[in-house]
């Protein structure tokens, strides 16, 4: 519980989750990565750090594989450069990026909101035109 895991064989190349603590041992196979953050390294941090797309696209970019199949190296794993600012200054980032991650979600849901109403709207007034 708490590492951070990383899926290395793709398709889906570059998923990432954070292990529970749903129970005590989880087992994993070769095609998973593990990141165990270290004291000074944030595992919510870590999570958002290696889902950036930037970080993202600098390691997929490199991948190798076979038959269609990429995939990552633990070497590229190992090689990826993670910012390290202060614990506090990454559990701020942690929060801030979950406060907007939660305001893109509210829009999202006010925008398909609106787009509901919208369809509704036309699809009214479309019936009174053919019944006019």
């Amino acid at each position: 519980p708490g590492d951070v895991l990383m899926n290395i064989v793709g398709p889906p190349l570059g998923k990432v989750a954070i292990v529970t603590d749903q129970f005590p041992e989880w087992n994993m196979n070769q095609a998973l990565a593990v990141f165990r953050p270290i004291c000074v390294l944030d595992k919510q941090y870590l999570h958002r750090v290696l889902t950036c797309e930037l970080i993202l696209k600098s390691v997929l970019g490199n991948t190798r594989g076979t038959t269609g199949q990429d995939n990552l190296s633990l070497e590229q794993c190992r090689n990826i450069k993670i910012p390290l600012p202060s614990l506090t200054e990454q559990k701020r980032i942690v929060a801030k990026v979950d406060q907007l991650m939660t305001l893109c979600d509210q829009l999202e849901a006010k925008l398909n909101q609106s787009q509901q109403k919208s369809e509704k709207l036309m699809t009214s007034t479309i019936q009174q035109i053919l019944v006019a």
